[in-house]
């Protein structure tokens, strides 16, 4: 480990500075009591005994930063016994999380040991009108936002409105509109309300309630609230200890995340769910299900506490067993305690990540490879009448790309980095730029691309040196979808695969800095300062997290 001359020069110029902002004021000269710097209280212009005398404390720090700079600058103490030091006399710790206020309650759960497993927890917050199932003609159920929604997802088409050609007599040339440019004709299938009555599967989710009570739009009346849940080890009763303070990360066993999956077997979709996963042993478990609060504000400015509650009836399943299922019931109500939670923090769980991806061999030759890997990338409508850019994520590995092991080989990774004023291949009207700086020896080399959703993409390996494409692929990745044949029969077109990926490094924001003329400018001369104090204090965190 080198502690840079920068970085010491910043210690110190730090710690003058806190001089001016932290000591109070005090008159400064010699007196007959021996202080220099002392509070004045009574006001005589000399220090009296009992009052504050600020010098031995500001002597003691200061000399024994000056005797540590010195002791470091002729190398009679390394840098960790001078950073030790200068621990000592600064807080370097970040702000402090004051947490979010919420009314909660707890249950306890308790797991034998015949019952130790993995265990999922999914969070109910009351219940919705209008968020069933679509059941297609051969009995599939997809989920009712997906119904006339420009795609067909029931392998019968069910979902989408069907026109009959202008030939009513005859069945074989009936058209859908989202996969026809001239499909034309009377309206054929029909949705079915609540009440008997018959609205055009065309008129399902319009925003317009069509049916007698609304059951043609996708949740249309929400009656649900909105709430977190959190798993804790032990048993702990509501207004327990635990509760008194701010319940942070450390106490919680495990929160909520994002898990993705196949919506059917065709992989037409992708469906995300929001649950605790958690590998449960033998003992006790708190679950915490919370309400948050805020202030409101009314026309006079009065402050009210509003906190969210109500009813819940969550679902514990064991190893995935839909038929080994506990519901678990209770109520966050107003009268409920309340406490601070601190600010969650996500986990970078790649189960989240569930991405369509494209995976193209690379060789690069003898001399080697330095420059960048571009992907260009845009994404277009159902009919292809609007295009714009999108983003894909990339990812190199040295070796193949294996899908179960997706953490194994990678080199690097990129998110992406631009939509703005960008210089698109001429067969993209508008794009989305993903780059990563390479230095890549002779070998094989494999470049993943991936979506969340869809989308096109261009890859090319432009030259440091020249800016010249030695290697540029393409690639058009999609889920599965629906479509028919010459005799209108339906066929499944299949589309790319998917994988859970870990999240791409996100680019390092540059800023740009200009002069009063407007001028581009060099920022480090700008923000000199600042980079003293970054300096320093990315060697302070260095430091206490034990990786310098």
């Amino acid at each position: 480990m080198n502690l840079s001359r920068l970085a010491t020069l910043a210690v110190f110029f730090m710690m003058v500075m806190s001089a001016f902002v932290t000591v109070p004021t005090y008159n400064v000269g010699a007196d007959e009591g021996g202080c220099m710097d002392y509070d004045d209280e009574n006001g005589n212009g000399a220090y009296d005994e009992g009052e504050h005398c600020y010098d031995e404390e500001e002597e003691d720090g200061f000399f024994m930063f000056l005797n540590a700079l010195f002791d470091y600058e002729d190398g009679n103490i390394g840098p960790e016994d001078y950073l030790a030091i200068v621990d000592s006399l600064f807080d370097f710790e970040g702000p402090e999380d004051y947490g979010q206020s919420a009314l909660y309650d707890a249950q306890t759960l308790t797991i034998t040991t015949d019952e130790e497993g993995i265990y999922s927890l999914h969070p109910d917050f009351g219940s919705y009108s209008g968020g069933h199932n679509f059941i297609c003609g051969n009995g599939d159920e997809i989920p009712f936002f997906l119904v006339n929604d420009d795609e067909g997802d029931c392998p019968d088409g069910a979902d989408e409105q069907w026109y009959d050609s202008n030939t009513p007599d005859d069945m074989t040339d009936d058209c859908q509109e989202w996969n026809s440019d001239d499909c034309v004709g009377e309206e054929v299938n029909w949705f079915d309300c609540h009440d008997g009555s018959e609205i055009w599967i065309n008129q399902v989710n319009n925003d317009e309630y069509n049916c007698p009570d609304g059951d043609d739009e996708y949740h249309h009346e929400n009656k649900g609230w909105y709430g977190h849940i959190y798993l804790l080890e032990g048993h702990h009763e509501a207004e327990s200890s635990i509760f008194d303070e701010i319940l942070d990360n450390d106490d919680i066993f495990e929160s909520e995340n994002s898990y993705c999956e196949w919506g059917n077997t065709d992989k037409t979709y992708v469906n995300c769910d929001y649950f605790i996963n958690a590998d449960l042993s033998q003992g006790d478990y708190t679950l915490v299900t919370v309400g948050d609060c805020h202030y409101e504000h009314d026309e006079d400015d009065v402050e009210t506490l509003v906190c969210n509650n109500g009813h819940y009836n969550h679902t514990l399943v064991q190893d995935g067993e839909e038929d080994d299922m506990t519901n678990i019931q209770g109520d966050v109500h107003e009268d409920s305690p309340i406490t601070d939670f601190a600010h969650k923090e996500e986990k970078d769980d790649i189960y989240g990540n569930f991405v369509a991806y494209d995976a193209t061999t690379i060789t690069i030759g003898s001399d080697g490879f330095t420059g960048t890997l571009s992907s260009f990338s845009f994404d277009c409508d159902e009919n292809g009448d609007y295009c714009y850019g999108t983003h894909s994520n990339l990812y190199i590995y040295d070796t193949l790309f294996d899908s179960t092991e997706p953490e194994s080989g990678l080199l690097s990774s990129a998110n992406y980095h631009s939509y703005d004023g960008l210089s698109c291949p001429a067969v993209m009207v508008e794009c989305g730029l993903t780059q990563i700086d390479v230095d890549l020896p002779e070998g094989d080399y494999t470049i993943v691309t991936t979506f969340h959703h869809e989308g096109e993409f261009i890859n090319m390996l432009i030259s440091e040196d020249n800016d010249d494409i030695v290697n540029e692929w393409n690639g058009d990745i999609h889920n599965a979808y629906y479509d028919y044949d010459d005799n209108n029969e339906t066929i499944l077109v299949s589309g790319s695969e998917r994988a859970y990926m870990p999240y791409p490094e996100y680019k390092e924001w540059e800023p740009e800095c200009y002069d009063d003329d407007g001028n581009v400018v060099d920022c480090e001369d700008m923000f000199g300062p600042m980079h003293l104090m970054f300096d320093i204090m990315e060697n302070m965190t260095g430091y206490e997290n034990n990786t310098i």
